[in-house]
């Protein structure tokens, strides 16, 4: 043989538990729809769809609308982001990972960055535990399922949930 084959000799102690965008549970209920981008999105951001088309939200009105989701990981799409016209699969009730501008637990409010963003940690449509002045809006529905200091489980379609409450109202 005329090359030399590489050959994996060391592995991360801690791999990766999930990416952006990635189904937490495949056992658990889930509802996806589809509609089209307007604009690249990335895996794992919080999308608000109108009509046929999803729209990265630049409003709080955009994220606590009842017409939102999570856009998921394409896996025949390693690129990291659905392009313009593409077809955008949008988890709007189950279990999905997704990034945190900052740590997030199980009892935080659930709020999605829409202005304000000032550096790479932070973008519209990324996931925090506060309103950020009035950078975020929180989506109804959503509750946090596992903390994570920059990706965390997200719970989607939790009936009861108004906008970033933690517990079931009565």
């Amino acid at each position: 043989m005329s090359g030399e084959a590489s050959v994996q000799t060391s592995y991360g102690l801690y791999p990766a538990l999930g990416f952006p965008g990635q189904v937490y549970d495949s056992d658990t209920p889930k509802v996806v729809i589809s509609r089209i981008a307007s604009e690249v999105i990335a895996y794992g951001k919080y999308v608000y769809y109108t009509d046929e088309n999803c729209h990265i939200g630049t409003t709080q009105a955009n994220i606590s609308s009842n017409r939102g989701g999570v856009a998921l990981r394409d896996p025949a799409n390693p690129n990291g982001a659905y392009q313009i016209g593409d077809a955008v699969a949008i988890l709007v009730d189950g279990f999905v990972w997704v990034p945190t501008e900052e740590a997030v637990v199980v009892t935080d409010a659930v709020f999605v960055r829409v202005a304000g963003a000032s550096g790479a940690s932070q973008a519209n449509g990324w996931f925090r535990n506060d309103a950020g002045g009035t950078g975020a809006g929180n989506p109804a529905g959503a509750a946090w399922h596992k903390g994570g200091t920059s990706l965390a489980v997200l719970r989607l379609g939790t009936a009861g949930l108004a906008g970033g409450a933690t517990t079931p109202t009565s």
